[in-house]
Order: C-alpha cells, then structure tokens, then sequence
C-alpha cells in the first residue's frame, strides 16, 4: 500500500514534471490523444491506464542509463515529429472504431484513405500560409489578431475586383496582395511608430479590416454579404460566362491525384519561409530582435525596418490565404476568417515556437499545422461539433505557453 501511495505522490510528479519540461510538443500531443481517448469504449480505458502507469513506473528507474539518455536526447530533438506521428496513430485507431463499409460490405477506414489526406492538407493550406506569417512576427516578439479579418476583407475585394469591376486576373492578384501587404505593414508603424503593443495594434486593424469587409460585402453582396464568384450565370434569359473567373479559379482547382493547386501554394510559402529565416540575413535578424531587441538595436540592426515588414509580409501573406480562400469557396465572404488567427496561432506554438520570440522555426510550423488539421480532421470524422474544437485548440495553447515558460525557467 506504501509503495502505491509513494508512485502517485512522488513517482508519477516527478515523472510528469520532467517530461512538462522537456517536451513541450510530445505533451501537447499526448494531451490530445488523452482527449480523443474519450472517444474509444470504456473497455479500452484500462489498457491505456496499465500502459501509462507501467512507462511511468520505470521512466525514473531507467532514465539514468546512458542508451535511455540517448532515446530520451532524440525524443527533445524531434518531438514534433513525434507529436504528428502519435496524432496520425491517433486517427487511426480512433476512426478505425465503428468503421464504415464500402459497397461490398468491408469495412474501411475514413481516416487512411487518399481522399481524406489529400482533403488534410487542402484545409491546411489557408491556415497554413496564415502560420507562416505569424511565425515571423511571434519570432521578432510580437503577434498578429488582425490576419483573418484581412483574410476575409482581400477574399471579398478579390470577388468584387473579378464579378461587379470585370478586372482581369493579372490584375486583381496584385492589388488584393496589396491590400494585404497594406494592412501588415499598417500593423508594423502601429508598432514601431505609434509605440502601441502587438496585441492592441493587431485587435485594432482586426476591428477595421472586419468592418470594411463587411461594409463591402453589403455594399455589392446585397442582403447575405456574399460576392459569388460562378464563372457563369444567367441573366435575361442568355448565359453569361466570366473568362476571368474561370481563371481566378485555377487557384483552388485539382491538379491531379486529389491535391489541390492551394496546397502547392501552401507548400511554396513554406519552402520560402524556410530559406528566408535559415539562409538570409533578414532571418538572422527576426531571431535576433526576438531575442533581445535592446540588444539587436545596439549592434546596429534597423529594429524599426526589420518589425515593419514581419508584419507587413504576414499581412501579404494574409492576402494570399484570402486569394486562395475565394477560390475555394467561389465567393467573397465578409464573414470568412473567424478564428483563423486562433488555429495560425496554436501550429506556431505547436511547432515549437516560443511566444516570447527568438526560439523557433518553419518547419516545426508546418508540422505544427499538420497536427492542427488532422486534429480537425479527426473530429470531423467522428462527428463532433467545431465548438470542441475551438475548445480544445484554446487550452492546446495556454498549455504550450505554460510548457515554455516551465522548460525556459528550468
């Protein structure tokens, strides 16, 4: 009996409190199977428990053995690797449970099949791109709140551009990532200039970019807001066709295999974003000034210019996801974008990136926005409602913060 009250009281928090410090990622991860672990029958319960308990037990045995230390040196290395592996692992097993069955009677499961990962990476694509701008501003110490209501105001200038003014294609692309880059950078002199706080700044360009989307969408979307996007339509009896809808179009089209033009959009982005934080000088700065921006200042980095276009490129990029949005859903929706900022935020933070600045990277990004929409996925699969998911994506992030702050101090 002592040695059962010594394992929860001693053991099992010391145990806990080693890996909250030294694996953020992998924590967040396990929390979220835990989460899903609702989801399996009762029966299967027991078995999860025994197999904690037991790695538990012997984690603070064994840990002091130079292979476990060489295991437990990899695991910190590529925890976000490991994170999207057990949530992959995850939708497996939960989906493979009250399987489907195809038209011969076999059961099959919805989460393996192409389609289904092809559609992952498609509604990842728009958070995606998102998560790559808010990794360079979280990077330089600062966050963005405003990118999906500029999402959603360049989506209804983009389908307002194409359907009432008839601007070509060639055309609109440029002046909606205008619009975008307009409001980032509107952002940065808030900022630098205006001296206000990230978070205030951003809330504020959030109210404005929201307000003007929706002010636009009533101007020309009529009653519903919307700004349809049909390559066609009727009017007065004769078909009328769009060329540069049609066009504008291909940004969301199927390109063969199932995968869409705007994962390779997203894929694109993130490739740049690797390079420019990895291989120019620019990137060296972002970690600089998140680091210590007093600091960066003093060895002569242009703090001011630097901050101005992290944000600016974040607001471009926003503009891209909002091209890229329009597309998909052929309209321009004034209310698109709500809680993207949210999802953007949680891949950064997922991925490794500390909210603190300096610390982070692209790739743990996109690892971190993978995890994001197989979490999505699963749950739409399993038929829960997005109230959970928002639910689960907010204590995800205070959860991270919470790990960073630990494994900072420790």
């Amino acid at each position: 009996m002592n040695a059962v009250i010594r394992f929860f009281t001693t053991t099992l928090p010391r145990a806990v409190g080693t890996f909250f410090s030294r694996f953020p990622e992998l924590w967040i991860a396990a929390l979220t199977t835990c989460i899903f672990l609702l989801l399996l029958p009762v029966k299967f319960w027991w078995v999860v428990f025994t197999v904690t308990v037991l790695l538990v037990g012997t984690f603070r045995r064994v840990r002091e053995i130079p292979a476990v230390q060489r295991v437990l040196r990899f695991v910190e290395r590529y925890q976000s690797y490991l994170g999207l592996i057990l949530i992959f692992i995850l939708g497996i097993v939960v989906c493979q449970i009250n399987a489907p069955t195809d038209r011969d009677g076999n059961p099959y499961n919805p989460f393996l099949t192409a389609r289904n990962q092809t559609n992952v990476l498609r509604q990842v694509s728009i958070n995606g791109v998102l998560a790559v701008g808010m990794t360079g501003v979280i990077l330089a110490a600062g966050i963005d709140l405003s990118v999906g209501a500029v999402l959603a105001l360049c989506a209804v200038a983009a389908a307002d551009l194409l359907r009432y003014y008839q601007w070509p294609v060639v055309a609109v692309i440029p002046a909606v990532l205008l619009l975008g880059f307009a409001c980032g950078l509107t952002n940065g002199l808030l900022v630098t200039k205006a001296r206000l706080q990230p978070f205030i700044a951003t809330l504020a360009m959030f109210s404005m970019a929201r307000g003007l989307a929706k002010y636009w969408g009533v101007w020309h979307g009529g009653g519903n807001q919307l700004i349809g996007l049909s390559p066609q339509e009727i009017i007065g009896g004769q078909t009328v066709h769009y060329d540069n809808i049609r066009q504008f179009l291909f940004l969301a089209s199927n390109i063969g295999g199932g995968l869409k033009f705007q994962s390779v959009i997203f894929i694109t982005v993130v490739a740049l974003g690797i390079f420019t934080l990895n291989k120019t000088r620019f990137g060296r700065y972002i970690y600089a000034i998140g680091g210590n921006e007093e600091a960066a200042r003093l060895s002569g980095i242009n703090v001011t210019f630097v901050k101005n276009w992290v944000f600016a490129i974040c607001g471009l990029l926003a503009g891209v996801a909002g091209l890229v949005y329009a597309a998909d859903l052929q309209s321009g929706d004034p209310n698109a974008g709500f809680g993207f900022e949210l999802d953007a935020i949680a891949a950064v933070v997922i991925g490794g990136t500390s909210l603190m600045g300096g610390v982070g990277g692209m790739v743990g990004t996109l690892l971190g926005a993978l995890i994001i929409g197989y979490i999505n996925n699963i749950m739409a699969l399993k038929g829960l409602g997005s109230e959970l998911q928002f639910i689960l994506k907010g204590i995800i992030i205070v959860l991270a913060v919470m790990l960073q702050r630990s494994k900072k101090a420790g």
